[in-house]
């Protein structure tokens, strides 16, 4: 009997569409691998703790946790807590508990950010709002933020209790930011960049910075790698919104422009708006104010920013600030882990591009 591949022509756009899919795949996989390779065993043993710990006596919760639990994402905030912390001292059992602590915490802004911007999936999946509804998702995102700060306060370390705390009211300032600018959408460079640092870089330095004050680092190696980490942040948040124009939705697990129907403006758009001309640029900006609502609108706008070099010159940014992030890099004695977190901004570029 056939099978449904069987049927499909090797020279098929299909065929190779799935073979592109699998080689983009394996990619990944092996920079991600580069990446990870200093510290595989202990971010392994992280993730199956991760894992275990996301289970709960009342039948909802311990429902939901394991949905987490088999939805998560590939643990580049905890890989970046070990990397950190083997970098410029040592990893122990606080780091440990940090790294689970970062994806606590990102899990909990996501189940967060889906109830507010209505999101039926997340990575390709139906979403916990989609699955249990919008109340489940914030007490979720509430009981996994608070064991995110139970793991912080057990460290022991005030330096960092203080940190998380002030990281947290940071991301959840630039949440209530973004929602503003939502209704009445803002164009401005320093705005969008203002909003990526809260929402976005807050998370990946406090992932460096739990690693490096626990692991024994000294103030100054602190210093460089809370700013490594902030641009690292940056940069990852820019790439993001170039996948949102360009990307694969079946990979990306989201339509794409997904942030323009929610009347979020990013990088890529505002630097088309800047370099097109006038009479354009108004236009463009007249369909965003009144939100795009269709698939011809957005088509409109992809277009917009392609052809104007949005996309290039978005990409140009997310490099400069890897770069930022690398020189830092620079005051940490060489090592394995320094060369990997040196690896993972290359990642993060790459990804899916």
């Amino acid at each position: 009997m056939d099978s449904v591949h069987s049927k499909i022509s090797p020279d098929s756009p299909e065929s190779l569409l799935q073979r592109r899919k699998l080689s983009a795949d394996r990619l990944e996989s092996i920079a991600l691998t580069a990446v990870l390779a200093p510290v595989r065993d202990e971010f392994d043993a992280v993730i199956r703790e991760l894992e275990t710990s996301l289970t709960a006596e009342l039948p909802t919760v311990d429902a939901v946790s394991r949905y987490i639990a088999m939805t998560h994402g590939k643990g580049l905030r905890p890989a970046l807590v070990l990397l950190s912390a083997h970098a410029t001292g040592t990893i122990n059992d606080d780091v440990r508990s940090a790294a689970i602590a970062i994806e606590l915490l990102q899990a909990s802004t996501l189940l967060h950010d889906d109830v507010i911007d209505d999101s039926p999936i997340r990575r390709g999946m139906p979403s916990v709002n989609a699955r249990w509804g919008n109340d489940v998702a914030v007490l979720m995102g509430d009981i996994l933020f608070t064991r995110a700060l139970e793991r912080f306060v057990a460290t022991g370390s005030l330096p960092l209790m203080r940190s998380a705390a002030r990281q947290a009211r940071l991301m959840i300032e630039g949440e209530v930011a973004g929602r503003d600018l939502r209704r009445a959408p803002d164009f401005s460079e320093s705005t969008y960049f203002d909003l990526i640092r809260r929402k976005t870089a807050a998370l990946t330095t406090l992932a460096v910075e739990a690693g490096v004050r626990l692991g024994g680092a000294t103030d100054g190696a602190i210093t460089h790698m809370c700013r490594y980490g902030e641009e690292l942040g940056i940069a990852f948040q820019i790439v993001d919104d170039v996948l949102d124009v360009i990307g694969d939705p079946e990979i990306l697990g989201k339509p794409t422009g997904q942030d323009l129907r929610d009347g979020t403006v990013t990088l890529p758009l505002i630097r088309a708006l800047a370099a097109a001309p006038a009479n354009r640029a108004r236009s463009v900006r007249t369909i965003v104010e009144a939100r795009v609502t269709t698939d011809e609108q957005w088509e409109t706008i992809r277009r917009f920013i392609e052809t104007n070099g949005g996309i290039a010159s978005a990409l140009h940014a997310a490099r400069t600030h890897a770069r930022l992030a690398n020189k830092e890099l620079a005051v940490i004695s060489s090592s394995d882990a320094r060369a990997a977190l040196g690896r993972m901004l290359d990642y993060i570029i790459k990804r899916r591009l």
